[in-house]
């Protein structure tokens, strides 16, 4: 089986989730609303060639994780 690797951040991440599987649901910390800074783990320091990206985020829910996916911190 081929493995593809796909990252989504805020609601492209919500998105892809729900496609493969995975459930949107509230997230308990309310809105999250302007750019934040994420670390990276794993191989994604070498997609992006560091450690940190800036990202912008509007949202207030979160989601489940389809099976066979990866949580990133």
């Amino acid at each position: 089986m081929k493995v593809k690797k796909i990252l989504g951040v805020c609601s492209g991440s919500q998105i892809i989730a729900e496609a493969l599987g995975g459930k949107v649901i509230k997230g308990p910390y309310g809105q999250e609303v302007g750019v934040q800074e994420v670390s990276l783990i794993d191989e994604f320091k070498e997609l992006f060639d560091t450690e940190k990206i800036k990202v912008f985020q509007l949202h207030g829910d979160t989601f489940s994780l389809p099976k066979g996916s990866k949580h990133l911190d």
